[in-house]
């Protein structure tokens, strides 16, 4: 009777003599595969082993080819020994397994003695084969043919059966090579057919027989638990090959997807689950130590930042924390042809008394009450301007107290310019000095314009503002700032966007103001801007760099000549003042904001944050995010040593026609792929009702997931070409995602040979965020799959996948920073 009468009689009847005789034939084979897959732990194999004749029983039906039976045992046993190897690993602790391995190396024979720890990597091999060559190697070698029989068995004559075993061998002997195992065929022929001869514990046969049939016949308990469960996890693989068979036979590329061939290959994965923690993982490698240079944070002067240990307060010349000095055109110069330091030198002392801290030089210049109040001061506008140039320039104010310095015939442009230039000489050189800030013409406004339509009636009615005008008036300021404080131009921060300040958003003044700003940065001028990184103002300003695309992906410019140009490039967090707060959100929700402003500013590029001392609870609650921050905040692509890309979906102020913002990315990007790696919205976040913004937001999500309802299983990845490219690299890939309910899932990409992927990592529904790390060593950024990208995330289990952020490590980065 042959094999095939066996399983047909089985599967008809449930004869026990026809599963026993399969089982007595191939029980060496599937076992000693299962010895070797799990590095000759023989307790294991058995179980294994036991599981594999389990898994025959319940698909008798489905085999229709018993000359490929010895060739579907193997692929079994592998799928067995991969779930059990993964179930054991979460059982014990990495020191007992060690222990255990060490024991079991004692206790193998001198001559093999050298392959402890690289028997997996056999079956790996094997597995690695196609076709009639892994179906030689397999009847021959591990289940003990003949070749004469090998070639019965094949179908085919005995010269044909020879040249498949040593082509098979040559492969194994290139693929074990390639992991680090070299050996020549003979040796590798020796060590199979020596391999062959191990036996299971007396009885092993029986006890196959009989748990395989008991459980199909509904004991339960016939079996060890993990036997059950590596029975049930193979047939539900078993089940998920072939619906992908099925598929790339009926031509459903939108089931599979790119790359699908290196999904049914049963190898053994490439990468290895290094570490799995709960939460975020904000960890770098620890050659990652220093900041990058010419960045820093403007802090309050607390002894909450005086004491802030751990940090780097200054190092290769540069101050990590620099602290506000603020003072007014008239405080300084009271007459003409007077100055008056000893205050502001004072200030300066004190702010850099601190060993390392910095100091950043407001200066008030314009005339505004507000601005007169910058340290607690309310008086007249001109208590700003001095009451000399006020007078001598015969200086004019619109209405809210704005200088009309535009105006012809005021020589307020003049006294300014010998102004800024004493300032320049006194402070341009000082070692400490990170920033210079002039203010006006309103609050945050630089060059910009008022919102007021109002008050820009006026100023044309009453001062003869006209868009020529004020643009003659901008141009000469960038110029006199630039000369006073030449060689220190990216030290010159100009405060606010370029179109955000502007008369009622009239286009000749929104013009005139991206002029005088494009001729500032072409000076190598800094900007200060307040992110707001939670409620995605600027979301579409080129001025700041951003861009949005028509499907709502934000984008940043790496051209952006403050960021090109290493200038200081800054943003006031102002929504964390008191006033902030009560505008923004309550307290409650600060550290959501806290949160996704950070990313923001990385998102952003930028390299200097002024903090207000409400930040001070969040940074104790999350000093591994703040140091996070520290180490990534004023890289560049090419300094950087990690790329992410956190997968948010929010709503926007209604910017351009899109209502919807996905994600921030920083040198990382995602993107959808149709067909098969369509992503929706999740981990939904309520928005506190707030008053200045009601009805505009009221919730957001935190993450995507895959969409396996309509065919998207898959999450797709690609790195910015100036931060990686080419390869193989060694990488850390950090996956942050949603532990719901069962599902298993892994990260493919491209190695060293074409397709690879990362070990399983199974769900297990526990509703807590988890972070888990994989060991890549040899990551290729080619573009191989769809769209161009590099890598993905595929999704085998039942159920969907919900990724909140991902990170990409570059090992060869940080070594001496």
């Amino acid at each position: 009777m042959t094999d095939l009468e066996r399983l047909r009689e089985f599967a008809a009847s449930g004869s026990e003599q026809a599963f026993r005789a399969l089982v007595e034939r191939y029980h060496s084979m599937v076992y000693n595969t299962c010895l070797r897959g799990l590095a000759g732990r023989r307790d294991l194999a058995e179980d294994a082993a036991q599981a594999v004749f389990i898994v025959l029983a319940r698909k008798a039906r489905s085999i229709r080819r018993a000359r490929g039976l010895s060739s579907w045992l193997f692929r079994t046993a592998n799928f067995t020994v991969g779930h059990m190897r993964r179930a054991e690993a979460r059982r014990t602790r990495y020191e007992q397994e060690a222990a255990e391995m060490a024991e079991l190396a004692r206790e193998r024979k001198s001559d093999v003695a050298w392959w402890t720890g690289f028997e997996p990597c056999v079956n790996e091999a094997v597995a690695g084969l196609r076709g009639r060559q892994q179906e030689a190697i397999v009847l021959h070698f591990l289940q003990g043919k003949a070749q004469k029989e090998v070639a019965a068995a094949m179908g085919c004559s005995e010269n044909a059966a020879r040249m498949c075993i040593t082509r098979g061998l040559e492969k194994l002997r290139t693929r074990l090579t390639r992991r680090g195992v070299t050996v020549s065929v003979a040796a590798l022929s020796a060590y199979l057919l020596g391999e062959t001869a191990q036996a299971a514990g007396a009885g092993a046969v029986a006890s196959c027989q009989a748990a395989a049939l008991a459980v199909i016949a509904g004991a339960s308990g016939a079996v060890s638990a993990l036997t059950a469960e590596a029975a049930a996890a193979v047939v539900r693989r078993l089940f998920w090959v072939k619906a992908k068979v099925v598929a790339a036979a009926l031509g459903s590329a939108a089931v599979i997807g790119v790359g699908a061939t290196a999904v049914l290959r049963t190898i053994a994965p490439d990468a290895r689950v290094s570490a799995v923690q709960d939460g975020n993982d904000w960890t770098l490698p620890d050659t990652v130590t220093r900041v990058a240079p010419q960045s820093g944070f403007v802090v309050p002067d607390n002894p909450f930042w005086k004491q802030r240990s751990g940090l780097p307060r200054y190092q290769d010349g540069h101050s990590h924390f620099a602290r506000t000095v603020s003072a007014t055109w008239s405080e300084v110069n009271p007459a003409e042809d007077v100055y008056v330091w000893d205050g502001l030198d004072a200030r300066v002392a004190h702010a850099t008394a601190s060993p390392g801290s910095g100091f950043l030089l407001e200066m008030a210049i314009h005339g505004l009450a507000e601005q007169a109040g910058m340290r607690g001061r309310t008086t007249a506008p001109e208590s700003v301007i001095p009451a000399w140039v006020v007078e001598k320039g015969k200086v004019s104010f619109l209405s809210d107290g704005t200088a009309a310095a535009w105006e012809p015939g005021c020589g307020y442009q003049g006294f300014l310019g010998q102004f800024l230039r004493a300032v320049g000489a006194r402070y341009r050189e000082h070692p400490r000095l990170v920033a210079v800030m002039m203010r006006g013409p309103r609050p945050g406004g630089g060059f910009s314009m008022s919102t007021d339509l109002a008050l820009v009636r006026e100023a044309e009615r009453s001062t003869g503002l006209s868009p020529a005008t004020f643009e003659t008036w901008g141009l000469r300021f960038v110029n006199d700032w630039a000369e006073a404080f030449a060689g220190q131009e990216r030290k010159l921060v100009l405060p606010g966007a370029p179109s955000t300040y502007v008369y009622a958003n009239k286009r000749a003044y929104r013009a005139v103001s991206r002029r005088i700003w494009e001729n500032a940065f072409g000076r190598g001028f800094g900007s200060q801007m307040h992110t707001l990184g939670f409620w995605l103002w600027y979301a579409d300003e080129a001025g700041c760099g951003t861009r949005l695309t028509e499907q709502g992906y934000l984008e940043f410019d790496d051209a952006f000549p403050p960021v090109a140009n290493g200038a200081v490039w800054m943003v006031h967090n102002g929504d964390y003042t008191p006033q902030g707060t009560a505008k923004f959100g309550p307290a409650g929700f600060n550290r959501m904001r806290w949160f996704a402003t950070n990313m923001r500013v990385l998102q952003m590029r930028c390299n200097w944050q002024r903090i207000a001392s409400e930040v001070e609870s969040l940074v104790a609650q999350e000093p591994g995010f703040f140091r996070w921050v520290e180490l990534e905040m004023g890289r560049t692509a090419s300094d950087s040593p990690d790329a992410w890309c956190w997968l948010r979906h929010a709503d926007t102020t209604r910017i351009r026609g899109v209502q919807k913002v996905a994600n921030f990315e920083r040198w990382l990007l995602q993107r959808d792929v149709e067909p098969g790696g369509r992503t929706v919205p999740a981990a939904r976040v309520e928005i506190p009702a707030l008053p200045a913004y009601a009805g505009d937001r009221s919730y957001e999500f935190q993450a995507r997931r895959t969409d396996r309802a309509h065919g998207s299983s898959q999450i797709f990845f690609q790195a910015a070409r100036s931060f990686i490219a080419g390869g193989p690299h060694e990488v850390l890939l950090k996956v942050t995602y949603l532990d719901g309910p069962p599902t298993t899932w892994r990260m493919d990409y491209t190695g060293r040979r074409w397709h690879a992927r990362t070990e399983t990592v199974e769900t297990a529904g526990s509703g807590a965020w988890k972070t888990v790390t994989f060991g890549v060593p040899d990551m290729c950024f080619r573009g191989a799959f769809a769209k161009g990208m590099d890598f993905r995330i595929s999704v085998y289990g039942p159920h969907d996948l919900t990724v909140k952020l991902v990170r990409l490590i570059k090992m060869s980065h940080g070594r001496s920073r």
